[in-house]
């Protein structure tokens, strides 16, 4: 754009006038400013430089019209990418399953000075929400063999957990995943007494258990901590789990 002042002589009453003129205009109206200067005539100067100043505002208002027009294309753009990839979020597998595995458990901290190691069958089931997200429910029972301990003149035989869990599981990547579960365990500790009947005690305790696995086709490993107590006792243990998904 270029800003240009025009100073026109002309005739009026009889007498000489300069009149001056501000104009904002392109380089291609230049030759139309130099027409209008070298007219000694006012009014066809006048009517020239209005048709300039109409032609720029047309020009103005087509720009702005394609400025906006090439927003709003932009705006639908990014719409229908975000759609895009919302529907290709959503869910296309099975969004119902029923996992099996087997269970190796390893105990740990107070756990471990009375039980050597563990193991067991436990059934999950699994609604997917979307591609990513899950949730779960856990149930099954875990067993731990005892070492040589007597208590108060009882000798442990077994360690029985009946856990039932919920948590959620979130896809890290199309195979790796995270889970985390809360719950209550049905902890049963069988013993023989001192007249050589088997007696057992139960508890019912809070469980939190964190988890990273892996999916390969319908196999599912995972590697697990669990935790779980009741007033001063506290049981921890690591588990392998290896499973199946139907």
């Amino acid at each position: 754009m270029i800003n240009c002042m025009l100073v026109i002589k002309h005739r009026r009453f009889g007498r000489r006038v300069w009149t001056k003129f501000e104009l904002l205009l392109n380089s291609h109206f230049i030759s139309l400013i130099i027409s209008a200067y070298l007219r000694s005539n006012f009014s066809y100067s006048n009517n020239i430089l209005i048709n300039i100043k109409t032609t720029i505002m047309k020009k103005h208002f087509m720009l702005l019209i394609l400025a906006v027009t090439v927003g709003l294309t932009s705006v639908h753009a990014q719409i229908s990418d975000g759609n895009n990839q919302t529907t290709k979020s959503e869910f296309t597998g099975k969004r119902f399953r029923v996992n099996l595995g087997l269970e190796a458990a390893l105990p740990m901290g107070d756990l471990k000075s009375e039980y050597s190691v563990g193991g067991g069958l436990t059934l999950r089931f699994l609604y997917n929400i979307n591609q990513t997200v899950g949730v779960t429910f856990t149930t099954g029972a875990v067993a731990f063999a005892p070492k040589d301990l007597g208590n108060l003149g009882q000798n442990a035989k077994a360690l029985l957990n009946i856990p039932f869990k919920v948590g959620g599981r979130f896809m890290f990547t199309p195979n790796l995943y995270g889970m985390g579960e809360l719950g209550i365990t049905s902890s049963m500790n069988y013993f023989t007494d001192t007249n050589g009947n088997i007696q057992h005690t139960t508890a019912s305790c809070f469980t939190w258990a964190p988890s990273l696995g892996v999916v390969l086709g319908g196999f599912d490993a995972s590697l697990r901590y669990e935790s779980y107590s009741k007033d001063a006792f506290k049981g921890d243990f690591l588990a392998l789990r290896l499973s199946f998904n139907f």
